[in-house]
């Protein structure tokens, strides 16, 4: 135990580099923690959006220009290819009153839209006089969520902003849902009219997507030959998996970028450890003469090394919350503009990053820590004080780390020219890291 007592000695003793360790620990996991906890909550509050938006549509009809005339929705009604045609039309708003959250403006055909979706419970009786409320300008649908959190009655007024320009809409119903997915989607919309829709977002005579129920090929043939050039009708299903796997290789990048703070992080540990291994080589060749054992000295160095893991960890776990709690809508408003439009923004903390974050930060400082912990075992009481031994060494290891980081060069460079490795993403990655290494 007096080991131990030494060790907590001198990181106190030693506060300033005590402090930059667990800052270097504390910033990579910090940043981990931030950027998982946000790609986990993008992922999922993509994945509940899109389940809860797409309802029981089969396809959906978009337009390559981004818009589509609404004369497209009309031909096809009256063609009557389809018994179920659902125009869209959304954008996001600034709510002041919802302490300046952006919600999405849902415009819908109400009696069209009614039973294309779930998302308006099951009270029948209720809800079809609510739907067909908003067929009125001006007037909106709330959850009960954001109405009880916001203290929010019918016809209460409530004013948006849309790029500068104010509106205001009225709240002539309040509604819920018994599934949990369901209800957190809604708390990001704003249900209104299409033409309250058009007018607030500036889309007058387009709408944006058309979300059609298909039953069978023919069916699909048909609407697929009466659309125009630039109007495209596709599976929801392959929509889902398109915008999943942009979405995955866009939050690949930013994990990536985090690991890598992670590695500068480890590399402040290792040089910080191993500088703290070399400023005390008399005192641990003190240790060494009093009869401490190698495994004594080896444990007291991992012992700091824990000790610092768990104070840094700690410290970046909390801010890499509040960091990821602010990021988080950064990267859904990335998804947002680039790939789909998601209306949950709250899924609360993601366990596995706390997970990640946990086991990154203690485990990877106790790997780094090793190779200065091994390096402490092997001063002896009779070369401690001796400058000369540690030059030597120093010497003879010269060589043997440049041709180290120079095969680490040649394979990062490797790994980012050859074809071979350019298929994966990840093999890239592990270049740019052998780079650093090097």
């Amino acid at each position: 135990m007096n080991i131990f007592r030494f060790s907590l000695r001198y990181l106190v003793r030693k506060r300033l580099q005590t402090t930059l360790l667990i800052v270097g620990i504390a910033l990579g996991v910090a940043v981990v923690v931030a950027i998982d906890f946000s790609n986990e909550t993008a992922k999922k509050a993509l994945d509940l959006s899109v389940q809860s938006l797409l309802g029981n549509s089969t396809h959906q009809i978009i337009s390559t220009n981004g818009a589509i005339n609404e004369e497209v929705f009309v031909n096809l009604a009256k063609r009557g290819e389809s018994d179920a045609l659902s125009p869209i039309v959304e954008g996001y708003v600034t709510v002041p009153t919802f302490d300046s959250k952006s919600m999405l403006i849902f415009g819908i055909d109400p009696l069209l839209d009614f039973s294309m979706r779930n998302i308006y419970g099951n009270q029948t009786t209720v809800l079809y006089p609510l739907i067909n409320s908003i067929a009125q300008k001006g007037n909106t649908i709330i959850s009960s969520d954001i109405a009880e959190k916001y203290g929010l009655n019918l016809n209460n007024s409530l004013e948006i902003e849309f790029e500068g320009k104010k509106s205001e809409l009225v709240v002539v119903g309040i509604i819920s849902n018994e599934d949990p997915l369901i209800r957190q989607s809604l708390n990001g919309l704003l249900i209104t009219d299409i033409s309250s829709a058009q007018e607030i977002l500036g889309k007058f005579g387009f709408i944006d997507k058309i979300d059609v129920v298909i039953h069978d090929d023919n069916e699909l043939t048909k609407i697929s030959g009466i659309l125009p050039e630039n109007i495209l009708i596709i599976s929801s299903n392959e929509q889902r998996t398109q915008v999943e796997n942009m979405v995955s290789a866009f939050q690949l990048n930013l994990t990536a970028l985090s690991l890598l703070a992670m590695v500068v992080g480890l590399f402040l540990i290792y040089n910080t450890m191993t500088f703290s291994v070399i400023q005390r080589r008399e005192l641990i060749g003190v240790y060494r003469g009093f009869g401490f054992y190698r495994s004594e000295i080896f444990l007291m160095i991992l012992f700091e090394a824990l000790l610092i893991a768990v104070v840094g960890t700690s410290i970046g776990f909390l801010s890499g919350i509040i960091l990821g709690r602010q990021t988080v809508n950064l990267i859904l408003q990335t998804i947002n503009d680039l790939y789909y439009t998601t209306t949950v923004q709250d899924v609360g903390l993601p366990v596995i990053s706390m997970i990640k974050g946990l086991i990154l930060g203690i485990i990877a400082t106790i790997i780094v820590a090793i190779p200065p912990a091994f390096e402490s075992t092997r001063v002896s009481p009779r070369n401690a004080e001796l400058r000369s031994g540690l030059e030597l060494k120093t010497r003879f290891s010269i060589n043997r780390l440049i041709l180290l980081a120079l095969l680490s060069f040649l394979l990062g460079i490797a790994q980012i020219f050859l074809p071979i490795f350019q298929k994966n993403l990840w093999w890239t990655f592990s270049a740019t890291f052998l780079i650093v290494v090097g």
